[in-house]
């Protein structure tokens, strides 16, 4: 899980990370495989369609969406290897180029 929590009680920032419904997106990182045996950092981006909470997504990006994200993968020629993280996008952030910096993280690259 990855969020912002600028207080001293982690658990209290999760609980109230959780919980949110107002959030403009969900983010999920992964690793994919490449073709040629690399692997690589990714992420995905879901709109919040409505007034789900971050602990609704996660439940149900790994029992509905997850089996579509690795289809979506193969179709690119990448592996899907397995879920890193989740994350959200703040209702704020969705005009401060947000977007930009997650496409910045997916070109990262691990070599295993």
């Amino acid at each position: 899980m990855f969020f912002n929590c600028e207080k001293p009680d982690k658990e209290d920032c999760l609980q109230t990370v959780l919980k949110y419904p107002g959030y403009t997106a969900f983010v999920i990182f992964f690793v994919a495989k490449e073709q040629n045996g690399r692997y690589k950092l990714m992420d995905a981006s879901f709109r919040n369609l409505g007034t789900e909470t971050l602990e609704h997504f996660i439940t149900r990006f790994h029992s509905q969406l997850e089996s579509m994200t690795k289809l979506g993968m193969q179709a690119t020629g990448l592996e899907y290897v397995e879920c890193i993280g989740h994350s959200y996008v703040e209702p704020q952030a969705a005009t401060e180029n947000l977007w930009d910096n997650e496409r910045k993280l997916s070109n990262l690259w691990l070599r295993v």
